[in-house]
């Protein structure tokens, strides 16, 4: 799925190898970490999160418009590039749709369910994406997640009736969109160009998107040349790139 993908915010994937024991998956380096860990404990600050958060929508808009749906959108599925940047990774679960179609699997984690997944419902897949893009707007500002229990079935409980708290220290206006977003009901879920068009995330719109891709990396003339040296006990990532300069 990854290589269908080409977006500054997604993790660029330039290359899969397999070896006798292994596949290898040489991909974009993210030295900024995990979102979990760049976040502190009480959250980042409003102008970094809506910087963040509108690099993530864009990142799903693209998605979308490919057809594709995440579907583990996730504080642990994101990370930060040395520039401060998301990079959004773990495509693992991600599926092809098209408009309309209903799904009954559920995917992803308890944490991260949207009402339709803890009901049973058949539901569609971008309203689930973006539900999930409101709790990492939640877990950005406050750092931690908006629903909590001691066990799963509570947790359920508190997802299907939509109860959450948002510190006082969140904007009025940050609050009315991860209010929006969380709706119980997926029809009443704002669409990513409505998400995109709030006040709140459509200030400064300028400033926020990173720049696009540098030119790929070429592949290595001679793949098995990689498939050796790597089993011989020689670095995947660093096999390649000197192999590709």
């Amino acid at each position: 799925m990854m290589t269908a993908l080409d977006h500054p915010n997604e993790i660029q994937l330039f290359q899969v190898i397999e070896t006798f024991d292994y596949f290898y998956m040489i991909m974009e380096h993210a030295g900024g970490g995990w979102l979990w860990d760049f976040n502190p404990s009480d959250g980042i600050q409003e102008d970094e999160a809506h910087k963040l958060f509108r690099q993530l929508m864009h990142a799903m808009q693209y998605c979308h418009k490919q057809g594709i749906m995440h579907l583990d959108l996730k504080p642990q599925n994101i990370m930060v590039d040395d520039s401060g940047n998301v990079e959004l990774i773990d495509f693992g679960l991600s599926t092809r749709f098209t408009a309309g179609e209903k799904l009954k699997r559920i995917w992803g984690t308890c944490l991260s369910f949207a009402p339709e997944f803890t009901q049973g419902e058949e539901y569609e897949g971008p309203p689930a994406d973006i539900r999930s893009l409101g709790l990492i707007l939640h877990f950005m500002l406050t750092g931690r997640c908006p629903f909590r229990a001691a066990s799963r079935e509570q947790l359920k409980k508190l997802i299907t009736q939509g109860t959450y708290d948002i510190p006082s220290h969140v904007s009025e206006g940050t609050q009315n969109l991860i209010n929006e977003i969380l709706m119980v009901d997926h029809l009443q879920r704002p669409t990513i160009e409505q998400v995109m068009g709030h006040p709140w995330l459509s200030q400064g719109k300028g400033a926020a998107l990173p720049s696009p891709f540098p030119e790929a990396l070429p592949k290595p003339p001679y793949p098995s040349f990689v498939k050796v040296m790597i089993n011989m006990g020689h670095h995947p990532y660093n096999t390649w790139v000197s192999l590709a300069s």
